[in-house]
Order: C-alpha cells, then structure tokens, then sequence
C-alpha cells in the first residue's frame, strides 16, 4: 500500500510526545562530548538536570494539548486514550527519576544518564502510541537499550558487571522470544497493524496462534518481571544504584503493559470492541495469580531492601495482569491500569527516595533493620515513607486503594468464572501483602539496635524534590482518582 507525505505528516502529531523525549535524549548526548571542564561543574549539572525536566514537561503538554483523533491508515502510530495516558506517566516518571539522579550521579556521566533516562522514557511514549508491530518492537527495544547502558554506567565493580550481564542477556533472549511470537501473529494476521493481530487475539486461537502468543507473553513477561521470568530481578536490583533501581522498577514494568494492551486490541474500546476468547482471558488470570502469590510469599521471607523492593514489584504485576484479564472480557476502558500504573510509579520511587534520603545509596547488602528508628530521626521521611507503603497496601486516603478497587471491581463485574476466581486470590494476597507493608510502618518505630544504627545522610534539595513529588501525587490522586 503506498502512503503519501500527507499521510506521514499525519502521524507527527500522535508521536509528538515521544519524538520530544528523544530529541532531549539526543541534546543531552550530544553535549557529553564537549570538554569535561564544561559539563562536570554544579552549575552545568543544574542546568543539565533542569533542561531534562524541561523536555518532560513539553512531552506531558504534547500529550494534553493533541487530542485523540485514531489512527490513520497506512500509520505506524496513533493518538488515543493509551497514547495520552502512557506518555502523561513516561513524563511524570522521568521528573522524579531524574531527581533521584541529580546529585547521586558521577559528575563525569551525568549528561549521559540523562539522555539515557530520556531515551527510555521515549520508548515508553512509543510503545504507548504505537499502531504497528514494528513501531511497537522498536518502542520496547528503545526502553531495553538505555536500561542496559544505565546499569554499565551506574556501578562498574563485580556487582554491577553481575547485573548488567543477567539484564542484557535476558532482555535480548526476551526480545528475540516476543519477535519470534510476534512472527507467528504476523503470519495468522496478513498485517502488522496492530487492529488485525487484534482481531487474531480476539478469536479462538489455533495451535500456531497459541504459539505466537505464548511467546508475546513470555517476552513481555521478562519487562513486567511476570512469574516464572521473574528471577532475574532482585540480584540486579542489588547489583546498581539506587537511581537505577528505581527506573529499573518501574519503567520496563509499564513498557510491558503498554505493549500488552496495545497487542490486545490496538486501545480501540468502545461499541465495537472486540471480544476475547475465554481461554486467552483463563491465561493471563492464571499467570497473574501465579505472579501475585509467588511475589508476595518470597516478599514476605526476605531481609534486604532491595530484594524486598523487586518481590514487591512482582505481586504488583499480578494485580495488573487480572486487571487487564478483567478488562480484556468486558471489552472495557485501560483506564484504571493506567492508573494503576501511575499510582504504582509514585509509591515505589517515592520510598526509594525515602531509602536515599535516609540511608544513601549502599554498595552492601542493605537489612531491613535498617529502617528501625526513622520515625525518631526523621519524622517527615517517617510519613511520606508511610505514605508510600500504606498505598502500597491499599488503604484509604491514598492511591493505592483507589487502584487495587478499580481492579478489583473490574474482576467482581466480570462474567468469566475464572477471573472472578482469581478475584478471590487477590483478595488474599491483598490480606499477604499488608502484613509485610504495615511490618516497614512499624518498624520505623522500633528502636535502632547500636550495632546496625543506621546512618543519617544529607540528602540534597533533589532527592528530597522527588519524596514531596511522589508523596503529593500519593494523596493528590486519592481525591481525585
């Protein structure tokens, strides 16, 4: 099909956000190569963190000031609800991530973690406005990429050569798995639009479409960090920085959701929304009580912080995977996992902020005894940290109750007996998670034992920017979710 100059400026608008994170990524790379005199004192670092916050703020302007309009024929991307919501929160994650960074990063290496911190976040507002299965793949592989130099860039000793060989052999295995799944897909479509490989999904699926689909799922499963692709994720949150733990947390996790919902129907919802077969809807309900259950059993045995943290990560993608399952049979809005993903992005980098402030960034293995006292050293860490992990709970009066409800509505409403199921499992796990959570709260009153004191660090104004950013956030979107 040949498509016109007209028909290529159409499509400008629908990525607009994107192309601004990465012409920032681009800027800030450039300006690496100048003389290390010129980009190593305080004043160029403040105007190299406030240049990258700038282009996140243009990106989340492009988003609400372009309306969605569809897709256009012919496009590899287009302008919908996915579109919007998935850029509004790579904007709103990079500002936090990238105070986090801000007075934690090697001088000689800060333009470059930057711009890679902005070419990440524009594989994210890709994939969200992707129409394609190739804007769609180059998408995930611009988040992939950058998350592999970051982890080269932030700790350079055996740890963090560990980490960074795991993550980079499993994402290229990963991505070589969903390419060929989506090779498959292609094949049963006769199209790479994403609207005709959802139209495949939305159908009983034969062998060979089970097949490229089991495949899609176990690529994405490695992002999401979905049971059993999980393992790799607490040997290399130990093995980096606390920055990059933080992006590594969050940013591949919303990167597979996006393109998961994208897969599913291409974000079209509405009157003619396609229907699921039940056996794709009993997959990802499975997978996800598996992923939430296995999360919080090992969440709860562990005692380091980091591993603690990546457990934590991998219930909360079950929570999401039945959302989707949920929402995929009642061909209903990707709303709440969109917010369930932003409201997730908050709380987690929020009480690593909190951990930054409090302890800095440890090369050792970091105890949980280690959060004993806060509430005694520092009160105001001591509630925006409680915060954090009551919404991770999902208690009124944060976020997090609104987004594990909506969810939870979503599976209760849903007339497939297996997602309803699963919504007692979640329930569960809900009851699991909360005594590990509320177990951090009280420990930020138990007395520090003299022997494992904790260290008060002095954070900078930047650290102590993305607590209030993300604690603000917590509550903000309570009251108007």
């Amino acid at each position: 099909m040949e498509i016109t100059l007209s028909q290529i400026l159409d499509q400008l608008p629908a990525a607009a956000p994107a192309n601004l994170l990465l012409l920032g990524g681009l800027l800030l790379l450039s300006i690496a190569a100048l003389p290390q005199s010129m980009r190593t004192s305080s004043l160029a670092r403040d105007l190299l963190g406030w240049t990258a916050i700038g282009f996140c703020i243009a990106a989340c302007w492009a988003a609400r000031a372009i309306e969605p309009s569809g897709s256009v024929v012919g496009s590899l991307f287009q302008s919908d609800a996915i579109r919007s919501g998935g850029s509004w929160l790579a904007a709103l994650v990079g500002i936090p991530l990238i105070l986090l960074a801000w007075h934690r990063m090697d001088g000689l290496r800060i333009a470059e973690h930057l711009s890679m911190v902005l070419l990440m976040l524009s594989g994210l507002a890709y994939t969200a406005s992707a129409s394609d299965l190739v804007s769609l793949f180059l998408g995930l592989e611009l988040v992939s990429l950058p998350t592999t130099i970051l982890l080269a860039m932030t700790r350079r000793d055996g740890a963090g050569r560990e980490a960074t060989l795991k993550y980079f052999t499993l994402a290229a295995f990963s991505s070589a798995v969903f390419l060929f799944g989506l090779s498959y897909l292609y094949g049963i479509a006769g199209d790479t639009s994403l609207a005709a490989v959802g139209r495949v999904l939305g159908s009983p699926l034969s062998l060979m479409g089970w097949m490229g689909w089991g495949f899609v799922l176990a690529g994405l499963a490695f992002r999401m960090t979905a049971v059993p692709f999980h393992f790799y994720a607490p040997d290399v949150f130990c093995g980096t920085k606390l920055p990059m733990a933080a992006g590594l947390a969050v940013v591949p996790k919303i990167a597979g959701f996006l393109a998961l919902m994208r897969l599913l129907d291409g974000g079209t919802r509405g009157p003619e929304a396609l229907s699921f077969s039940s056996a794709s809807i009993a997959a990802l309900s499975l997978l996800a009580v598996l992923t939430m259950t296995v999360g919080n059993v090992l969440a709860m045995v562990q005692k380091d912080f980091r591993r603690w943290i990546s457990y934590s990560s991998v219930a909360h993608t079950g929570y999401l995977l039945l959302g989707v399952a949920a929402i995929a049979s009642l061909s209903a809005s990707w709303s709440p996992i969109l917010f369930y993903l932003g409201v997730y992005a908050a709380m987690t980098i929020g009480l690593l902020a909190v951990w930054a402030l409090d302890q800095g960034d440890l090369q050792q293995p970091a105890p949980m005894d280690r959060w004993n006292g806060l509430a005694y050293r520092s009160p105001r860490l001591a509630l925006a940290g409680s915060v954090a992990l009551l919404s991770m709970t999902g208690v009124p009066l944060t976020a997090g109750f609104w987004g594990k409800f909506q969810i939870f509505s979503s599976t209760i409403a849903s007339s497939d007996w297996i997602v309803r199921a699963a919504a007692i499992a979640m329930a569960i796990n809900a009851v699991i998670a909360a005594s590990y959570y509320l177990g951090v709260i009280w420990r930020f009153f138990e007395p520090a034992q003299e022997t494992n004191r904790p260290r008060v660090v002095a954070g900078g104004w930047a650290e102590g920017g993305a607590v209030v950013l993300c604690t603000v956030l917590t509550i903000f979107w309570f009251l108007f979710p």
